[in-house]
């Protein structure tokens, strides 16, 4: 289980090809909260600056076997058969002298 402050392991595309780069879950974003943001929703920030800018320029794949969702009162662990490895969308904000800070995507479920 990795928690917010925690380094892990994203997938990025760039010019230079594929790669696995280490980031921090949770960015730091001071027009949001004082708290790192874990995660945000794509609808509700898509056409607000600076997240647009974000969400089209600094996207990543986060390679995870399961993941916690909270419905009302109660948590759901979420998982493929097999435990198998499956990708969430995120993205990475830059931080100088430092590992880039990780967020998640969050949508509706269709």
């Amino acid at each position: 289980m990795v928690f917010s402050g925690e380094e892990i392991t994203v997938i990025t595309q760039s010019e230079m090809g594929t790669q696995a780069v280490s980031a921090v879950w949770g960015a730091k974003l001071p027009q949001v909260s004082r708290n790192l943001i874990t995660q945000f929703h794509l609808k509700r920030t898509l056409h607000t600056k600076p997240f647009n800018i974000f969400i089209h320029n600094n996207r990543c794949a986060v390679p995870v076997n399961c993941f916690c969702l909270r419905y009302g009162e109660r948590t759901y662990l979420i998982r493929l058969l097999n435990h198998r490895i499956f990708a969430l969308g995120g993205i990475l904000k830059a931080v100088k002298g430092a590992p880039p800070q990780l967020t998640l995507i969050e949508t509706a479920a269709p």
